[in-house]
C-alpha cells in the first residue's frame, strides 16, 4: 500500500522534470469517440523510489489512479469518486491559465501532489497487478486468435435510463431495462482506436472473438445487434459467424473459458490476444500465457502515434 508523499521528500531531478528542481505534468483531454481525460507525473523519493502517475477518467462515477513502482515490481490502481478528478482537473485549467498571463511559470507539482495524497486518503479500493517494464503494446504483430471484450472495450457505454444519458446502471435496473426489451446499445459508440485495430486484425486473417459477462437473453440480442451494425464487416458477417460471440455468467468464467479454448484448439497462447476493460481478467490471462491488454493501451498507443506524427511534422517543417 502506498504512502503519502510530501514535497520535501521529493528527489531531484525527476524524470519528466529535467534539470530543474521541479515535477514536470502532462494533461491531456481527449473526446474523440472516448473519453479519455488524464494528468501525468513522476515522482521520487528515498521510499517509494521513481514512480510515475496517472490519474485517469473515462466519464464514469469512478475514476483511477495507476501508480507504476519498478522499485516494488507493482502496478498500484486506486478507485477514487470521480469528482476528485474533476476538482483537480478544474483547478490544473485555471492555473494553467492565469499563468499563461503572469509571471508565475505553472508546472503543477504542488496540484498533483495534493491529487495524489487526497486520492490515497478517499480511495474506495485498490488493487496490484506485477510491473513488467517490457511488456508492451505492439500494434503491428499478428495473432491467430482475439477475444475482445463489448462493454467499455468494443462499446463507450451510453445508455438511455429512464430519459437520461449514462454509462451505466445498477445490477438490478440493467436486468429490469433487459426484461423490457429495451435496445441498450442503441447510443454505444464503437471507440475508433479498438475498431481500426480490428480491421488491420482481420485484414492479417486473425480469428476475431467477443468474449462477454452477460446473464440477460434479451441483452445478447441487443449487443448481437450492436455488432452487427458497429462493426460492420468485422464481427457478424455471415450467419455463421455467431459462434464466434461468447457470453458467460461471470467474469471469472472468462478464464475459464480461455483455459478450455487453448485445450481444444492447442493453440501457442502467445498467438490469442485478450483486450477487457477489467485489470484482474487482463492479469489472470497474463498468467495463462496470452497477450492480454487493457482497453487503455489502446488510447495510449494511438495518442503516442499522434504526438510522434505532430514531432515528424513540425520537424518536417523546421527541416
Amino acid at each position: 500500500m502506498l504512502k503519502e508523499i510530501k514535497k520535501e521528500n521529493i528527489i531531484y531531478p525527476c524524470k519528466r522534470g529535467g534539470p530543474d528542481n521541479v515535477v514536470e505534468t502532462t494533461l491531456l483531454l481527449n473526446d474523440y469517440d472516448w473519453i479519455d481525460h488524464h494528468i501525468e507525473t513522476d515522482f521520487k523519493t528515498e521510499d517509494l523510489g521513481e514512480i510515475s502517475v496517472k490519474f485517469n477518467f473515462d466519464g464514469g462515477k469512478n475514476s483511477r489512479m495507476i501508480v507504476k513502482s519498478p522499485k516494488d515490481k507493482l502496478i498500484y490502481v486506486y478507485t477514487y469518486p470521480s469528482d476528485i478528478f474533476m476538482k483537480y482537473l478544474k483547478d490544473y485549467l485555471e492555473r494553467q491559465i492565469t499563468s499563461v498571463t503572469s509571471e508565475d511559470w505553472f508546472d503543477g507539482e504542488d496540484l498533483v501532489i495534493d491529487f495524489y495524497n487526497e486520492v490515497l486518503k478517499y480511495y474506495m479500493f485498490f488493487e496490484t497487478y506485477p510491473y513488467d517494464d517490457s511488456r508492451t503494446l505492439d500494434m503491428s504483430q499478428e495473432f491467430e486468435y482475439a477475444f475482445f471484450d463489448i462493454d467499455g472495450t468494443l462499446s463507450i457505454p451510453c445508455y438511455n435510463i429512464n430519459g437520461e444519458m449514462k454509462p451505466g446502471t445498477s445490477q438490478k435496473n440493467w436486468e429490469a431495462l433487459c426484461k423490457e426489451n429495451v435496445d441498450m446499445y442503441k447510443l454505444c459508440k464503437a471507440p475508433r482506436p479498438i475498431y481500426n485495430y480490428l480491421r488491420f486484425l482481420s485484414s492479417k486473417g486473425t480469428s476475431l472473438h467477443v468474449l462477454s459477462t452477460e446473464k440477460q437473453p434479451e441483452a445478447e440480442l441487443a449487443k448481437n445487434k450492436f455488432l452487427s451494425e458497429k462493426y460492420e464487416g468485422i464481427f457478424l458477417k455471415t450467419s455463421e459467424d455467431i459462434k464466434n460471440i461468447h457470453y458467460v455468467n461471470q467474469d471469472k468464467e472468462k478464464i475459464e473459458f480461455l483455459k478450455r479454448f487453448i485445450k481444444e484448439t492447442s493453440v501457442d497462447p502467445k498467438k490469442i490476444l485478450y483486450v477487457d476493460d477489467t485489470f484482474s481478467l487482463v492479469l489472470a490471462a497474463s498468467e495463462l500465457g496470452i497477450n492480454a491488454h487493457h482497453v487503455s493501451e489502446f488510447f495510449e498507443a494511438a495518442n503516442n502515434i499522434k504526438r510522434e506524427s505532430i514531432y515528424n511534422s513540425k520537424e518536417n517543417n523546421n527541416a
